[in-house]
């Protein structure tokens, strides 16, 4: 890659030449070329993340950059503001040990091929055609668990995006018998599976992204309800705090009124679902703080069959991991003749799977699965979603995302402010 033609480069190079402007082709000194290829390769990377990523982003980034502060702009989209928001951090890094940790960091996640899971297993690689029809069952089984509004607007974003891109879209008919879901859900894979590599890329890390989210989500409300009032109080300054700090915006979209015959209590807890269901990187600071005081695998069983807040017992997280993870592993591993569930498990208490016993009349590949299933059940949800995301690495990379990536130009920043691709610049 040029990034690490560019920093051997620099490596080279006596102390007071990295400090000067000397010239090189075209009268650019060697500092701004590689300026220009940080903020380049920076926001094709950033443009490529998740959600949550992108967060995490901006905030390794905030920690080498201060007194940066970008307001948002009328009518401008999240998603815009937070790429622009990203450049102008990039545009003020001037430290050149800054500029190397994030780009170590994204060279590490594109050249490492990722074929480990958890406790070493190691999985043979997918043709990509087969990994394309593991990614559309995966997609179809998020999208199954959606509630309806959110299935429709799914529905109406890739029939809106093939549109603009001149793709045929003809209407799903309705058969006899067929409920509204199942046409949902017939309308979905079908649009799925027209759109293109990168759409359904997206559309996939949006699913497990979301019930990422609701996990984290469901987490913070038995965390914060084990604290007081006065430290309950506390924490939603912290959080507002924190959001005109790294937002720069008014608040008023996460200021809620008070309900009649509403107590303290439910109020403070309603506030602080807004802000962290809105902002999800506020949630991640509060799991940091929170986290280590407190068990949470003791919390969720004390709140089991009693917990009446809402955005918990409509959470489907737990049934997103495991089928989740039950169909990868059909798909993947059910016909494989290795033990891989012992290696798998090998370190889930409680029995383990050698507790499991073949059924009558039970396949060998019924029989793994449901070994695979029962022992899944055991592990912690932190480690569910570990999982998850190792499924995730492994899909993608056999879909070749990352090595597309690599071959994706450098943005070209000379011209007009607009950010375009090189030529060039992935050779």
């Amino acid at each position: 890659m040029h990034f690490v033609a560019c920093r051997e480069e620099y490596s080279t190079k006596p102390k007071h030449t990295q400090q000067t402007s000397g010239t090189h082709e075209g009268g650019l000194d060697w500092q701004s070329r590689f300026n220009e290829f940080f903020l380049g390769f920076s926001i094709i990377w950033f443009k490529g993340q998740s959600s949550h990523g992108q967060w995490q982003l901006i905030d390794q980034l905030c920690d080498g950059v201060k007194g940066v502060m970008v307001e948002k702009l009328a009518e401008e989209s999240n998603a815009d503001f937070k790429l622009r928001r990203f450049t102008e951090l990039c545009k003020k890094v001037v430290d050149f040990g800054v500029q190397v940790h994030f780009l170590d960091k994204a060279e590490e996640q594109l050249l490492h091929k990722r074929r480990d899971l958890p406790h070493g297993v190691l999985v043979q690689p997918q043709d990509s055609a087969s990994a394309a029809e593991l990614l559309s069952q995966l997609s179809s089984f998020g999208f199954s668990l959606l509630f309806p509004n959110d299935q429709q607007d799914k529905i109406e974003r890739i029939s809106n995006e093939l549109a603009a891109e001149g793709v045929n879209n003809n209407l799903v008919e309705r058969l006899a018998g067929e409920t509204e879901e199942d046409l949902r859900r017939k309308t979905f894979a079908k649009l799925f599976n027209k759109a293109p590599v990168a759409t359904r890329v997206h559309l996939f890390e949006e699913f497990t992204e979301k019930f990422f989210v609701e996990r984290r989500l469901c987490e913070s409300i038995l965390l914060f309800r084990q604290l007081d009032s006065k430290e309950q109080q506390e924490k939603i300054e912290n959080m507002l705090d924190q959001f005109m700090r790294w937002e720069g915006e008014d608040v008023k979209d996460v200021i809620l009124e008070r309900l009649s015959e509403e107590c303290d209590e439910n109020f403070r807890l309603r506030r602080f679902i807004k802000l962290g269901s809105t902002y999800t990187f506020l949630l991640d600071h509060f799991i940091w703080d929170e986290a280590k005081k407190w068990d949470l695998k003791g919390l969720r069983m004390q709140a089991s069959g009693k917990e009446e807040i809402e955005e918990i017992k409509q959470s489907r997280y737990a049934e997103f991991y495991l089928g989740f993870s039950s169909i990868w592993f059909k798909a993947v591993c059910a016909s494989d003749p290795r033990n891989i569930i012992q290696v798998f498990f090998g370190k889930v208490g409680g029995g383990g799977d050698h507790t499991i016993e073949k059924l009558v009349n039970e396949t060998e590949e019924d029989f793994r699965l449901r070994r695979f299933t029962e022992s899944f059940k055991q592990l912690q949800f932190s480690s569910q979603e570990d999982m998850v995301k190792c499924i995730q690495t492994t899909l993608l990379h056999d879909l070749g995302v990352g090595v597309k990536f690599i071959m994706m130009g450098t943005p070209n920043l000379r011209g007009s402010g607009g950010v375009t691709a090189a030529k060039g610049g992935g050779e």
